[in-house]
């Protein structure tokens, strides 16, 4: 899948991302629900992966690099 975004499009978009990431990653910190937080951790799991996917495009001249204040690679470094 290809999609063409503007500058600020893209910044937009990995605000928002890194928002509800980090909204989900509170709720999955303070449920005690097993299933609600196997839902919760493939959700967050997506959203790095979407967010590790800008990074890199970033650094390939892809994207405006050094943007978006986020971690470099997602996972378990995020206290998860």
């Amino acid at each position: 899948m290809w999609l063409e975004l503007s500058t600020e499009e893209v910044q937009t978009l990995k605000s928002a991302l890194f928002a509800r990431l980090h909204e989900m990653i509170e709720e999955l910190v303070h449920t005690d629900d097993r299933e609600y937080r196997l839902y919760l951790r493939k959700d967050v799991d997506a959203i790095e992966r979407i967010l590790f996917k800008f990074e890199k495009a970033a650094g390939k001249g892809g994207l405006e690099a050094g943007s978006s204040g986020g971690p470099e690679k997602p996972g378990p470094e995020m206290g998860i």
